[in-house]
């Protein structure tokens, strides 16, 4: 069974991981980079590929990756 964008977006390990990334990147002077900018990305990388006509899976995928594109941060900003 495929990984799907509701289960990313319940997964509590991974909304801890978004805000923990949103507090690093604040002690920096970065604005906004919690669930409100994460659910911004992805709706905006879903509608571009399925505007693109690709394929449901992969326009889901788009949406996963924009939750999770700032994760990273909470580890090392470079």
């Amino acid at each position: 069974m495929a990984i799907t964008f509701e289960d990313i977006i319940r997964n509590e390990k991974i909304s801890k991981m978004v805000n923990q990334s949103n507090k690093v990147l604040e002690m920096i002077g970065y604005t906004d980079h919690g669930p409100r900018h994460v659910g911004y990305v992805s709706r905006i990388a879903g509608e571009i590929l399925s505007r693109l006509g690709k394929p449901e899976r992969r326009v889901e995928l788009a949406r996963i990756a924009g939750w999770v594109h700032d994760i990273g941060n909470m580890v090392n900003r470079k």
